[in-house]
């Protein structure tokens, strides 16, 4: 089933003979090639673009709340533009929509009904598993360019889109936190950012409404903390090259509740059943030690 998924997700399994070898692993599907992680200060942990694909993590599984898509340096077949309705494709390259090279990541959310929710997100860093990953007390710089494809559609009512999340994973099945921290797309084309703790949740940010069809760019300053002395943790937010925000507080869940130490940081969409089309553009997504080494 997950070869039939992939195929059907912008045909990544006719590419794999010229990109590559491909494994099955609990739950994913791995495209290796040539990596191009690298640990310098001034160059990020993580270059994720459409334009040499270095490999592909694909996760797509049932849950209780929906189906999921985690995707990690995309190789996704050939180049398209828009998908078309009846295709159901959840991600795909642009050859012609890019704000650095010439080609970037589609990402989209069909219409839906029901009480599961749509997630399709670029992970560019696994708290499980990276070296480089996002700890506590530990400052780390996340920076990606994005566009509102010009068909895609305001969330309806209060349900915000999350298009960005610093996620902290359960150890178990009961989650008795909050996500730590998002950035959400709401019904008047505004991105709303939030941090939370397991105690309560902090609106930090507000833009202006968000133009479709054009570029722009997000750069985080990442610090968690969670050992509620309020003045530990930072949020700062640079959209368009301009700090818009740098707030100081507790954000994240102490591991006593059963969460990791450890964070999961992404870009994408994820949101709860409705029925609208989002459609977002991604291109050069960074995750490293300094603002400069994250900004697109």
């Amino acid at each position: 089933m997950g070869r039939e998924i992939l195929n059907r997700l912008g045909g990544v399994g006719s590419a794999i003979g010229r990109r590559g070898w491909w494994r099955r692993t609990t739950g994913a599907f791995v495209l290796l090639c040539a990596a191009n992680l690298q640990v310098q200060a001034q160059t990020p942990y993580v270059h994720i673009d459409a334009e040499s694909p270095t490999y592909l993590e694909y996760e797509v599984s049932a849950r209780p709340n929906g189906w999921y898509h985690a995707l990690r340096d995309i190789a996704i077949g050939p180049d398209r533009d828009m998908p078309a309705d009846g295709d159901y494709v959840a991600a795909w390259i642009s050859g012609t929509m890019s704000y650095t090279g010439g080609r970037s990541i589609g990402l989209r959310a069909y219409p839906s009904v029901g009480p599961n929710r749509d997630r399709i997100e670029i992970r560019a860093v696994h708290g499980d598993n990276d070296g480089f990953r996002l700890a506590n007390a530990t400052t780390r710089y996340f920076g990606y360019a994005f566009m509102l494809h010009n068909q895609t559609q305001a969330p309806i009512g209060t349900s915000d889109a999350h298009i960005m999340q610093v996620w902290q994973r359960p150890s178990g099945s009961v989650q008795q936190g909050k996500v730590p921290f998002t950035l959400s797309l709401g019904n008047d084309y505004r991105l709303h950012a939030k941090a939370r703790t397991h105690v309560g949740t902090w609106n930090i940010w507000h833009s202006e409404p968000v133009s479709k069809g054009e570029w722009h760019t997000l750069v985080y300053e990442l610090r968690p903390s969670y050992n509620g002395d309020s003045q530990s943790g930072t949020i700062a937010i640079w959209f368009d090259g301009v700090e818009v925000t740098r707030w100081v507080g507790d954000w994240g869940n102490p591991p006593s509740l059963g969460y990791t130490e450890y964070f999961d940081v992404r870009c994408g969409i994820y949101r709860s059943a409705q029925n609208t089309h989002t459609i977002i553009m991604y291109d050069d997504v960074r995750f490293g030690l300094t603002r400069e080494s994250v900004t697109p």
